[in-house]
């Protein structure tokens, strides 16, 4: 991995290696302290957090190519910081690559120590500055936080452009399609009972059609439904009249049902209440026949 193959947010590499920046660093805050992101104008930081004391910790990426303009960009939000935060105690710079701590060319100083001098020129120069703390966060130390494993999913989307969108599946799937080949085809389907399951899963229009037209079935079975009882009084109608009176809730019940994917189960648990009852009071009018 390498932050010049970072994927661009909101149009701009350096947006990327700011936000994900906030996601790596963002519970390094001081204990008891919440991190708090920024929006623009962000006051010289992109988040901070507030010790108890109403003193402030500061965090400021820098995705900028070159000691000599990262140190330039690195001033501005010190100034910044310096006259918008006069409580901000300790200000921590996140940037993208590593500082070189050896000479090449003909150099007298390092990129560290350039680093390490414009610390003490800000602090020098810069009224407020000499009451905050200065730290760095390099490629490094950002690059060890990505290698954890809680952190597999931000790889993911920030180098490999995993999102989880119509392209994406579409993709995917055409991807399966070709490793499968001829290996999957219509006159080589096999159903099974989890295809069914998972089709419910998902609440796909065609069980809600097969619902729908076993809800119609039992409301026209009932319609069907002749329960005649010539004497109130004879033992035997008891049982008729329980058939009768259940098979009558149980239309109620499925003339009112209009289930949508995302509905609380509730409707549904009172139908299969009112099947119960009505199973039993069949079962119980087929046992109380006399026998001929």
């Amino acid at each position: 991995m390498s932050f010049k193959t970072l994927r661009a947010w909101n149009g701009e590499q350096s947006r990327a290696f700011e936000e994900l920046s906030y996601q790596l660093l963002k519970n390094r805050v001081p204990p008891g302290a919440q991190a708090i992101r920024t929006g623009n104008p962000d006051g010289g930081v992109e988040w901070y957090a507030t010790l108890p004391d109403g003193t402030e910790w500061g965090w400021q990426a820098k995705h900028v190519d070159g000691i000599g303009p990262l140190l330039t960009a690195m001033t501005d939000s010190v100034k910044r910081v310096a006259k918008e935060r006069p409580q901000l105690r300790k200000l921590t710079f996140a940037i993208s690559w590593n500082l070189a701590t050896g000479t090449l060319g003909g150099e007298r100083t390092s990129q560290r120590q350039k680093y390490e001098a414009k610390v003490s020129t800000w602090k020098k120069t810069i009224p407020g500055a000499e009451k905050i703390q200065f730290e760095l966060v390099q490629e490094s130390d950002l690059l060890d936080e990505l290698a954890k494993p809680e952190h597999r999913g931000r790889r993911w989307f920030w180098w490999n452009h995993v999102v989880l969108g119509r392209d994406w599946l579409e993709q995917r799937y055409m991807e399966q399609a070709d490793a499968a080949g001829e290996k999957y085809r219509p006159d080589l389907q096999v159903d099974l009972p989890i295809q069914e399951d998972l089709v419910a899963l998902g609440f796909d229009q065609s069980v809600l059609t097969h619902f729908n037209r076993l809800r119609r079935d039992v409301i026209t079975a009932v319609n069907d439904l002749h329960v005649l009882v010539k004497d109130e009084d004879d033992p035997d109608a008891a049982p008729y009249q329980a058939i009768h009176d259940t098979a009558a809730a149980l239309k109620a019940n499925a003339s009112a049902l209009a289930v949508q994917a995302g509905d609380p189960p509730t409707p549904l648990v009172h139908l299969t209440d009112q099947l119960s009852p009505s199973k039993d009071s069949a079962r119980c009018s087929r046992s109380s026949r006399p026998e001929k």
